[in-house]
């Protein structure tokens, strides 16, 4: 495939004619001033003006007297005649992003949207972070108690289960297996192309296609399995609650089918949980929960007046502030 060359473009400095051949126009047609090799840029893809039969011999050589580019192959200045032996190669311009615009213009205005998301944004910390911080000084009373104790009972016996079928457990029985997705792997889907420009700093540029591999997800099937298998599996909670400080915490009476065994049908105690909760009124009749240990919880008494912080904006009680009212 032939190597495709276009021409360079510049902008006149002086009288203001865009789109000057970098190649073709070593001097202003509008005005006659002097080419700058610095200022050339790449086209448009639609303004490209391609070269022909262009014989490239190295990037030009920019006079050190007058700033004049002349082509390698000669000795002397074409503007003021002074020996090129000192003068230097000219700069080649760098090409652009594939999705950049290749003309130079002026930087976008900052979409409005921009602005205002991390604005409010921040906004929105602010305020979260004042409604957490923002507190107030209040007096509250002790309305009422609440505690709840509960046991969770076990049984021994068959559960379905569904696995990779390469993780099957030991023991599993009534075992099916079907497949199934079980993620993704990369493979190769073609190519990507792009037209990469190169400019040879002589007031052309080649531009030649550059490729990259793409991919694809393709999915990775494996057999998986539903199985029943004989474990401990929660079968109901026993629990125990209470709505005052006077009914003293307890736990709730287990009764087990069969203990003391691992066979189907046997059962034992599980998790024990417990909670308890003082419910707090302001002087507007507002009800507000801590909940808390049980020796601060027993600690609180009922129709005493505390003295706390409210959280002002979200309207929660910290408890950590109470203190009794002398």
């Amino acid at each position: 495939m032939a190597e495709l060359v276009y021409e360079m473009v510049w902008d006149c400095r002086y009288c203001g004619a865009k789109k000057n051949l970098g190649l073709t126009h070593r001097h202003c047609p509008n005005c006659g001033a002097q080419q700058d090799p610095n200022a050339r840029y790449f086209p448009r893809d639609d303004e490209k003006v391609a070269v022909q039969d262009h014989e490239f011999v190295g990037a030009d050589v920019q006079c050190r007297y007058c700033g004049g580019a002349s082509s390698k192959r000669a000795h002397n200045c074409g503007q003021c005649g002074a020996p090129l032996v000192e003068g230097a190669a000219v700069r080649a311009q760098a090409a652009p992003s594939p999705l950049a615009v290749a003309l130079p213009s002026a930087p976008p205005r900052r979409a409005t949207w921009k602005l205002v998301v991390p604005i409010a944004a921040l906004l929105t910390v602010a305020v979260v972070v004042v409604a957490v911080v923002w507190k107030k000084q209040q007096s509250f009373v002790v309305a009422y108690h609440t505690w709840q104790r509960s046991i969770a009972v076990e049984r021994f016996g068959p559960s379905r289960q569904s696995a990779w079928c390469s993780a099957l457990p030991a023991g599993a029985i009534d075992v099916s297996r079907h497949r199934e997705q079980h993620g993704s792997k990369k493979v190769p889907d073609g190519e990507t192309c792009h037209a990469q420009k190169h400019d040879r700093g002589d007031g052309t540029f080649k531009e030649e296609q550059v490729c990259a591999p793409k991919f694809k997800d393709e999915p990775i099937y494996e057999e998986k399995c539903d199985y029943v298998v004989l474990k401990w599996s929660q079968a109901r909670e026993e629990v125990a609650k209470g709505d005052s400080i006077a009914d003293a915490p307890r736990w709730p009476m287990v009764v087990l089918g069969r203990s003391g065994c691992s066979a189907p049908g046997c059962e034992r105690e599980g998790a024990h949980s417990q909670s308890y909760s003082v419910f707090f009124k302001d002087q507007a009749g507002d009800t507000y929960r801590c909940e808390l240990v049980q020796n601060a919880w027993s600690s609180f008494v009922e129709g005493k007046r505390y003295s706390g912080k409210l959280r002002a904006l979200v309207g929660t009680l910290d408890c950590d502030s109470l203190r009794p009212v002398r």
